[in-house]
């Protein structure tokens, strides 16, 4: 009888240890996941406030349809080519802060899935394309000799940034829909208790 006691004791002690088992890689499994998730949710929010960045950048941007609308704004003591050329570099300051900022979006980006990377990459080409625009544009505009040829310069300038800053719109548009996918999904990814990757 006691033999039986003790193989009784036994099968419950080992059934007990499967089950401690059980739960606790299940428990362990659950925290790995978590963490990865948090980790995920820490990546989007630097993409996002990347994101915030270009937005704010393009909002600040501010450049004149018409030349003569410097001459009006123009401080006295500075001419309106003067005062075009501040404002073209303080945004060039602004669009390579942001610029530099994306340089590893990319790889955060390819992380966390490949419809993020298919949205990142080409804003990261057009702040690229806008920020060489605000280099090139300036030393353009320093050698014109007459008025004329400032406002042509100018107005070549303007056309070229206005369709840089349309398709960096569109595509921040697009990178606000890619993060709020993938929030959905982390978020899904925990109530179903399944593997964020």
């Amino acid at each position: 009888m006691s033999e039986w006691i003790g193989l009784s004791l036994a099968i419950v002690t080992f059934i007990g240890i499967i089950i401690a088992l059980f739960f606790g890689i299940r428990s362990i499994r659950e925290s790995r996941n978590l963490q990865i998730i948090r980790y995920k949710i820490e990546l989007l929010d630097k993409i996002s406030n990347w994101q915030a960045n270009i937005q704010s950048c393009i909002s600040e941007d501010y450049i004149p349809d018409d030349f003569y609308s410097f001459k009006q704004a123009a401080p006295n003591s500075l001419s309106p080519e003067t005062a075009i050329n501040i404002n073209l570099h303080r945004r060039r300051i602004a669009f390579c802060k942001v610029l530099e900022e994306g340089r590893n979006m990319l790889g955060i980006a390819i992380f966390l899935g490949n419809s993020l990377a298919e949205v990142v990459k080409p804003l990261e080409e057009g702040l690229q394309r806008t920020t060489e625009s605000l280099i090139k544009y300036p030393i353009l505009l320093d050698g014109t000799s007459n008025e004329d040829d400032f406002k042509k310069v100018l107005g070549e300038f303007t056309k070229e940034h206005m369709n840089n800053l349309k398709s960096i719109h569109e595509l921040t548009a697009q990178l606000i829909g890619e993060i709020f996918k993938i929030r959905i999904s982390l978020f899904d990814s925990i109530s179903s208790g399944s593997d964020s990757f």
